[in-house]
């Protein structure tokens, strides 16, 4: 009965979701957070699916998609990932993972952006002063998942959220909750995530420093320091529910010899400062060697299409993966991510 519980509720709350996305152009919050590198999905498997993962999380990415993903890894594991992303700039996650016990698991997970050099520029000297400075963001999480019955699991991560621009920086902690429930409908998963549930940021530091009289009406004073006051902003929240099932192999009702499996995905996305978006796709595994995936990205302003492949073999006890994925971002160009892992 209880397990007919969490099923129906969490089927309820993906049917409500799905249900509000639209292509309606209402008003949004859109640029009113901090934190803006979280919406960088990780893992060019993942995102070679459009980045509908948050049902399937069955490797070390899930540390960013859906920690309760966690007690369905075996072993110890390791991945690492990186995004040639926009404008030159460079984006990558690193995370490790192991089990404690059959039904406890935990690991770590690291998120970094950075812009690379850039010219300081002032009014008075816009070609340049000699000076560069650079934009850097940071992600430091710890993850936790048990599995609470043989089909639904709970997952969750506390992170420590830093960004920083020339001598300025902004900080905060942080909040990921996931869970995964398995249904006995031909090993249908549904997950449910809430991403960056935490605090909020504010600038400070000695770039924000200034000199001047605050008593302009009155002759005679001397400069003083002054700190310019910034306001605070929160993290973009987001909840996504999704769900995974095996068409072909695995645990769906078409089964094969040859060790083929077919996997739809779709997740529907409700931002907390964005339009609703759903995003759909599809991993086609050959004989557990060659992974072909594509995806859709519906409701997004540029985002489209994504396609991905993946390698993976084993070396004794030592699993290895190589995956690549390229994402369209219309008039923006495409993205390029390469991601590795390592399980043993």
């Amino acid at each position: 009965m209880a397990t007919l519980k969490i099923s129906t509720i969490m089927l309820t709350a993906l049917g409500l979701l799905l249900g509000l996305v639209n292509p309606s152009y209402g008003f949004t919050k859109v640029g009113t957070t901090a934190g803006s590198f979280l919406k960088i999905g990780v893992g060019a498997r993942a995102e070679g699916m459009a980045g509908a993962f948050v049902a399937l999380a069955d490797d070390a990415t899930c540390l960013y998609w859906n920690p309760a993903g966690l007690v369905q890894l075996e072993g110890k594991n390791i991945c690492g990932d990186y995004t040639s992303w926009l404008a030159g700039i460079q984006h990558g996650f690193t995370g490790v993972t192991f089990r404690t016990s059959d039904n406890d698991a935990l690991g770590v997970g690291v998120i970094y952006l950075n812009s690379g050099e850039m010219d300081v520029t002032t009014l008075s000297d816009q070609e340049g002063t000699g000076q560069t400075f650079s934009f850097s963001s940071i992600s430091l999480g710890a993850s936790y998942a048990r599995r609470l019955t043989d089909r639904f699991s709970f997952g969750m991560t506390g992170k420590y959220v830093q960004e920083k621009v020339f001598h300025t920086s902004a900080h905060t902690l942080a909040l990921d909750l996931g869970s995964i429930f398995v249904t006995d409908f031909y090993g249908l998963r549904i997950g449910v995530a809430m991403l960056n549930l935490g605090g909020r940021m504010k600038l400070s530091g000695p770039d924000l420093l200034c000199s001047g009289d605050p008593y302009t009406g009155i002759g005679g004073n001397p400069e003083v320091n002054t700190d310019l006051s910034t306001e605070s902003w929160p993290l973009p929240l987001v909840f996504k529910a999704g769900i995974a099932l095996d068409v072909v192999g695995s645990g769906s009702a078409i089964k094969n010899s040859s060790s083929h499996t077919l996997t739809l995905v779709a997740d529907g996305v409700h931002p907390g400062d964005n339009r609703e978006r759903l995003n759909w796709g599809v991993e086609w595994k050959l004989g557990g060697i060659l992974a072909l995936r594509g995806g859709y990205a519906l409701n997004y302003d540029e985002s489209k299409f994504t396609f991905g492949v993946g390698i993976c073999t084993t070396l004794g006890r030592v699993r290895f993966s190589t995956d690549y994925a390229l994402s369209d971002l219309g008039r923006l160009g495409f993205t390029h991510r390469f991601g590795i892992g390592m399980g043993f």
